[in-house]
């Protein structure tokens, strides 16, 4: 857990550990006449302060973008991806939540092959 030894969590150490993934789905059937239009990317999150045998389970996986994948390749994921980095280096600062100061940072990101390249 090399994690754990980063600023953030050594003085937050209830800060919250999210791990990021990137995914692409084809809406319309992948071999049909239609496969390929409706293509989405997603970005989704779940924490890894929850154990192990939880974060998989739909509840506590949480979309966080979807893009449409022809809207990508026209302006890139550049954009969307300064975004999320804007919001996580808010989050590293402290964001204030129901009267309290709520910290967290990004500890992984991954994502299917497709999604990837």
């Amino acid at each position: 857990h090399v994690f754990r030894s980063h600023s953030l969590f050594v003085e937050h150490q209830t800060g919250l550990q999210i791990l990021l993934y990137y995914d692409e789905v084809e809406v319309d059937n992948p071999i049909g006449n239609k496969a390929g239009k409706h293509k989405l990317r997603m970005f989704y999150y779940t924490l890894g302060n929850i154990h192990a045998i939880y974060r998989s389970k739909r509840e506590a996986i949480c979309l966080l973008i979807i893009i449409k994948s022809q809207d990508k390749n026209k302006y890139g994921i550049d954009r969307v991806l300064r975004e999320i980095q804007a919001n996580l280096t808010s989050l590293s600062n402290g964001v204030e939540m129901h009267g309290r100061v709520v910290y967290g940072e990004a500890i992984s990101f991954s994502g299917d092959t497709l999604a990837a390249h």
